[in-house]
């Protein structure tokens, strides 16, 4: 349990997609099948791995670990 001073304490999010993804925070990409979802977390993943920009958002440079669940035939 935090007390109300504990939570004053605690620093802003630091982003990793400026204002899409956020450092040590969960996400959820979710969308209808077939409208490229998994190419948008590709286009995160390489954005964030190089330091580049995403769609104009800056990125925080980074390891990235991408996990195929599925669909690996067409990765």
């Amino acid at each position: 349990m935090l007390t109300t001073a504990d939570l004053d304490k605690i620093p802003p999010p630091q982003p990793l997609i400026d204002g899409l993804l956020y450092c040590n925070s969960l996400a959820w990409l979710h969308g209808k099948p077939g409208h490229g979802k998994s190419f948008i977390a590709l286009d995160w993943a390489g954005c964030v791995a190089t330091g580049q920009p995403w769609q104009r958002h800056e990125t925080l440079l980074g390891p990235v670990v991408y996990i195929i669940a599925e669909g690996t035939q067409g990765l």
